[in-house]
């Protein structure tokens, strides 16, 4: 048709109209006199905002229109945002989508891609459907939040959204948006001039629109004036919430920082991770500028709710006056604020003499404000170590790969006597693992990690009035197997929920989250009938698997014998330091052709020791004999007829009552391969390797129901090691060559 025309009233004839309009002839009546955008009421009008600390954001009340359509958002609308990854960023897009199909009109979430340098989602605009670009948020890798510094509105874009205001067309508001986001994003902006410009731009704008505008614009301007400008005191309430970002949610925005060869962050990631490292490192100097700074701030406030270790929070709450007034009005002109200037001043110097170190451009003009944004925009302290097995590689030293933050690191190995930690030696891994004395679940003071019979300072302790354990520091882990690999990362944050922390999970009933879990330096002795890890004494043996436990749980709530999920992060550990999966060529073969050797008789050897003779022990760790000299039973996995049950937390007992079932498991033989669950539990899946190739460590199985020994004992030989399971032995057997390890979380 040519022409066509609306709107006319029809006539009836025979009880029939003789003229229909549809909905689309409507519609594109009015879009010829109103053009697509967001209505200018309220000026939050479908405003996208960060809430709560998480990974959603919120959509403000506010109405929209596309194509002759009307949308409106009644309340606060909540949209969800995918996890982040581990590695890479994204950018996702939140869009206003009208679906012709659907017949509607609803706020949609368009997932980005993942990628180093991420781009946009493009907005679809098509017979279908058509949509209006809200916001855009950069998801940074391993962030667990959405901040509002994550979000660029789209709002003021005509291009992508624009403002509705008047009929034929909505105002052109895209040179102003592109103009305010090139001075958002350019680094070196000086803040003041920019505040001016903005302000004039917006004063120019708004005075040919409408008077909300220039009424609410000025009311927001007139609050934040005295925090981005010079207003010291002014200053104080809005650095405290930037500097307590600054220091604990440094995220990863690696390629936008340029160091000084030119090169971004993200450059010598790629290159060399162990660069990164050092960047971590000196971030910490940044942490304690900013601790300092907050001391004096403490001191010039002089509150008495006040000290050293007050949060940022404490500190601004209080900052605030009695019935709401603003701090700077409380302390405009006063030798308090002259004060705390000063250290805000001292905080600037600091940390634009520790960017400089970095080779970050920081000019003397630039104000805190700005310095803060070049610190935030630093890579985030969050080293992840890792390895994969390559389980097609029969040789045990080559078929283990590093990963993430270890490339190129240098294992650790203490076979012949003497440790040579590697690069490990500085990793909380080993750094944070210490011997300690325990009682009543509570460590009671460190030990001497060279001589355990004395504590930290030197002095010396009675030993039976102590459990000696192994502490570790509580760390976010996952193990799993792809193809033909095993892969395990381990770090002391929580990248993302793939990561979890199951060996530091409480035993007390209350599944909480420990800071730390103990290991017993010794083979368990039997004390005032009690399983303790006392220096000097013969392990106990010749008892059951449930005598063992009652014996350990006697120490009160929280103490257990050794289970599988602290078996599977030490199998870990010393997988990963060692680069190998041969332990007894790495760390020494351990009593396996010898007598029984007594607790202690590494006391003075410090955390790792092993050598090749088969009669002298093993260490790894500060924990003695973790395979040789005795057996030592695990609670949490049960075989009946090769078929395997696991429970990973509590509840534990002979027959797997309560338990998960698991994998099958193969006939003996030395291990080749492995099978790993979506927790994390790994068990034999192959056994057709030898003493030097694969797993170098041997399965024992015969059919019918049995518990779980590990490590070897005295006699076992080549048998021995890391990877040494006994899965032929019934919960009524109490060997003279198996004994038990106290627990602790």
């Amino acid at each position: 048709m040519a022409e066509q025309s609306s709107f006319f009233n029809a006539l009836i004839q025979n009880g029939i109209p003789d003229r229909t309009y549809k909905a689309e002839i409507f519609a594109q009546y009015f879009s010829s006199f109103i053009g697509n955008g967001v209505f200018p009421n309220p000026l939050t009008g479908l405003q996208v905002l960060a809430v709560d600390n998480n990974m959603t954001v919120r959509v403000k009340e506010g109405k929209g229109w596309i194509n002759g359509y009307f949308y409106e958002n009644t309340d606060d609308l909540i949209l969800s945002i995918d996890n982040a990854d581990g590695v890479l960023n994204r950018i996702d897009r939140v869009v206003l989508r009208l679906d012709f199909l659907n017949r509607e009109i609803r706020m949609h979430v368009k997932k980005g891609t993942f990628s180093s340098d991420p781009v946009t989602p493009n907005l679809l605009r098509d017979a279908n459907v058509y949509e209006l670009g809200i916001c855009d948020i950069r998801v940074s890798a391993g962030s667990l939040q959405i901040k509002q510094s994550n979000i660029t509105d789209l709002r003021l874009n005509s291009d992508l959204c624009g403002i509705v205001t008047q009929t034929v067309n909505e105002i052109d508001t895209t040179t102003l948006y592109n103009q305010l986001q090139a001075h958002i994003e350019e680094k070196s902006i000086d803040m003041s001039t920019w505040i001016e410009q903005a302000k004039e731009y917006f004063s120019n704008w708004l005075s040919t629109t409408q008077t909300e505008y220039n009424d609410n614009f000025n009311s927001w301007f007139d609050e934040v004036k005295g925090t981005l400008e010079g207003d010291v005191a002014g200053n104080l309430l809005n650095k405290i919430n930037e500097l307590e970002e600054v220091v604990n949610n440094l995220d990863l925005v690696a390629s936008k920082v340029t160091m000084s060869d030119g090169k971004t962050v993200q450059d010598a990631i790629d290159e060399n991770k162990t660069s990164i490292l050092e960047q971590g490192k000196e971030i910490e100097s940044l942490k304690q500028n900013v601790d300092s700074a907050k001391s004096g701030i403490v001191g010039a406030i002089g509150s008495k709710a006040l000290n050293d270790n007050s949060t940022f929070e404490e500190i601004k709450t209080q900052l605030q006056g009695k019935n709401g007034e603003k701090i700077w009005d409380i302390l405009k002109g006063t030798s308090t604020a002259n004060t705390v200037g000063s250290y805000l001043v001292g905080t600037r110097e600091a940390l634009s003499s520790a960017l400089k170190s970095k080779g970050v451009s920081v000019t003397d003009a630039e104000s805190l404000w700005n310095i803060a944004k070049k610190v935030e925009m630093l890579p985030y302290y969050r080293p992840v170590y890792g390895f994969d097995i390559d389980e097609t590689n029969s040789n045990p030293d080559t078929c283990v790969t590093y990963t993430d933050a270890c490339v190129g690191f240098t294992p650790l190995s203490c076979s012949s006597g003497t440790v040579n930690y590697g690069s490990w030696a500085d990793t909380f891994i080993v750094k944070e693992n210490k011997p300690c004395a325990l009682s009543g679940g509570k460590r009671q003071f460190y030990l001497n990690p060279n001589n355990y019979a004395q504590k930290e300072d030197g002095t010396t302790y009675t030993l039976t009035s102590y459990d000696i354990m192994a502490e570790f520091p509580k760390a976010y882990y996952k193990l799993w197997k792809e193809g033909n690999k095993i892969k395990f990362r381990v770090s002391q944050f929580k990248i993302d929920d793939t990561y979890s922390c199951s060996a530091f999970i409480s035993e007390d009933g209350n599944s909480q989250e420990r800071d730390f879990m103990y290991i017993g330096t010794y083979l368990s002795t039997l004390y005032s009938s009690k399983a303790r890890s006392i220096s000097g004494r013969t392990p106990m043996s010749s008892y059951t698997i449930a005598n063992a436990r009652n014996y350990s749980t006697s120490n009160g709530t929280g103490y257990q014998q050794m289970t599988l999920n602290k078996l599977l992060y030490i199998q870990c550990l010393c997988v990963l330091v060692s680069k190998s999966l041969n332990s007894q060529g790495k760390f020494g073969y351990g009593v396996t052709n010898g007598t029984t050797i007594n607790n202690g008789t590494m006391d003075t050897k410090g955390q790792f020791y092993g050598d090749k003779t088969s009669t002298n022990g093993v260490k790894v760790f500060h924990i003695e004999n973790l395979w040789g000299n005795l057996f030592t039973f695990i609670d949490g996995l049960v075989v009946s007829n090769y078929n395997t049950k696991y429970k990973m937390l509590g509840g534990y007992n002979n027959t797997g009552s309560g338990y998960t079932n698991g994998n099958t498991v193969p006939t003996k033989g030395y291990i080749n391969s492995m099978n790993c669950n979506a927790e994390g539990v790994l068990t034999p899946a192959a056994t057709t390797g030898s003493s030097s190739t694969y797993y170098c460590d041997y399965l024992q199985i015969e059919e019918g129901d049995f518990i779980l020994r590990f490590g070897g004992t005295r006699d076992s030989g080549s048998l021995s090691g890391l990877f040494y399971l006994n899965l032929n032995s019934k919960s009524s057997d109490n060997f003279s060559t198996t004994g038990c390890r106290l627990t602790y979380t």
